[in-house]
């Protein structure tokens, strides 16, 4: 049966906004990811080993400082106060803004009186330190700007900022590297340029639209949520980003160059968890303000599902992706994409049930759950790098997720029961969805060599697939259904 272009537009104009803007974020993020995952083997072509790993030790230090420059204000208490202060949006927003300014006053002030040990210590020169705080000052106000948009269904200009930003970025990083002998500063300096560049933009705008107030207590409530999570955004950050700097101190910048490729390639289905998360947080939100509990247990739980299907997929071709994007001499960084993909697992996990939290204001166990967490993978990175080499950090790190994430899910759910007096999440469903994410991930790790294997499991994957189409079709509708 033939669809004409008329039938498929009045079919997206029927779907509901909340779909539309899942979708646009999915292709959104698609094109982002997908430009950054293609760019990656001409960098890693274009450099060596030690100049990417370097680069990539610059990111690291970027997740850092951006804690105490942004304060995290775009996240969890960004979400609750644009749901609070819902006729205010664009001068909450700008409030937020106004904060960061002063936290990265602050913090350069204090950068100059430190500069000489801070820079001993980051290997980064003062002028680097200067445009990385420059660079992250500039990184707020796109995310202040573009979680709004997104929270208010408003996803065309998001989508047509995030995509210019997507292409500009690699490019001018690419000419950067070829004309330049010092290739790693070079894409250093590149990406802080476009950034400044691009934030200034939507630091205009957002002043524009807040017409420039300042609300004093819009800027007390957001700081007094936020400032005592700020322990669990640094445990956060040692999750996700101190493993490459550590791997630079205790094995050099080489290895943390494989670390990075490898670690970058796992997160790339992070596309697809980021995507969900950033339109289910405003769903979620306004589910639970309408006490439409079943609906959110039956989207989480569909969506848990599909993500072991897709993760599981990536970690069967993990050998091929890392030859595809980096080339033989990577070869080695395949093992990592394993514990990588099952932490994404859990880290998807983590943010429906941190979202439960924030919402409902509890978030001292935020604090205390994440600083065990970074502490268990810090500590067991110190014991096993040495000993095992850069692999050890993805094993580590998954570690930590799981203690991160079981965590969250026990937390979450007393607080819930206790509220609501019912429970959101089935600890049945849940359990199911681990042991069956870490018998993939763990299992198929050890059949890297056997290639014919790896296929035959992934053929019967697809026909499995095929079998039970019905299925998930059905599984699918649950979660657009629901997704009003």
């Amino acid at each position: 049966m033939k669809i004409t272009f008329k039938e498929i537009k009045n079919r997206y104009r029927s779907v509901s906004l909340p779909l539309k803007l899942t979708v646009w974020i999915f292709i959104c993020t698609c094109i982002q990811r997908g430009i950054s995952v293609i760019t990656v083997p001409v960098f890693t072509r274009l450099m060596s080993r030690d100049e990417y790993g370097q680069y990539s030790v610059f990111v690291s230090w970027q997740a850092v400082v951006e804690i105490f420059i942004s304060l995290k204000l775009y996240s969890g208490v960004y979400n609750k106060g644009l749901s609070r202060y819902r006729d205010k949006m664009d001068e909450y927003a700008l409030s937020m803004q106004y904060v960061a300014t002063f936290s990265t006053a602050v913090l350069m002030a204090v950068y100059m009186i430190f500069r000489k040990p801070i820079n001993a210590f980051t290997g980064m020169s003062t002028i680097l330190t200067f445009g990385l705080l420059l660079e992250l000052l500039m990184t707020t106000p796109v995310a202040f700007w573009s979680v709004k948009e997104r929270y208010k269904y408003k996803y065309r200009e998001f989508v047509i900022a995030t995509v210019v930003f997507a292409v500009v970025n690699p490019l001018i990083g690419i000419i950067s590297v070829l004309l330049s002998d010092n290739k790693g500063i070079a894409r250093i300096y590149a990406l802080i340029m476009v950034q400044i560049l691009y934030g200034i933009f939507f630091y205009v705008v957002n002043i524009i639209k807040g017409k420039g107030k300042f609300n004093v207590q819009f800027a007390r409530y957001a700081l007094s949520f936020n400032i005592p999570l700020l322990p669990h955004y640094i445990s956060e950050y040692i999750l996700n980003s101190s493993d490459r700097i550590m791997i630079q101190k205790l094995q050099g910048y080489s290895f943390a160059g494989l670390y990075s490729v490898a670690y970058g390639l796992g997160m790339l289905l992070t596309i697809i968890t980021s995507s969900i998360n950033q339109a289910l947080v405003p769903w979620i939100y306004q589910s639970l303000d309408r006490k439409n509990f079943d609906a959110i247990r039956r989207v989480t739980s569909a969506l848990g599902f599909l993500m072991i299907v897709l993760l599981a997929g990536f970690i069967i071709l993990a050998p091929e992706f890392i030859c595809m994007f980096a080339g033989q001499s990577y070869a080695d960084a395949m093992y990592v994409i394993s514990p990588v993909c099952v932490s994404i697992f859990l880290l998807f996990w983590y943010t429906i049930c941190a979202n439960i939290e924030f919402y409902y204001e509890k978030n001292t166990f935020t604090m205390f759950i994440s600083i065990v967490g970074a502490a268990c993978n810090i500590g067991l990175n110190f014991v096993f790098i040495p000993k095992y080499g850069f692999v050890a950090a993805g094993y580590t790190t998954l570690f930590s997720y799981m203690v991160y994430g079981i965590g969250h899910m026990i937390f979450s759910q007393y607080v819930f029961r206790k509220i609501e007096k019912e429970t959101l999440f089935g600890s049945r469903v849940y359990v199911l969805q681990m042991s069956l994410i870490l018998i993939s991930g763990i299992g198929v790790s050890f059949l890297y060599g056997y290639r014919f294997i790896r296929y035959g499991i992934l053929l019967m994957m697809a026909l499995g697939a095929v079998l039970v189409r019905r299925r998930i079709v059905s599984l699918i509708k649950s979660v657009t259904d629901n997704y009003y």
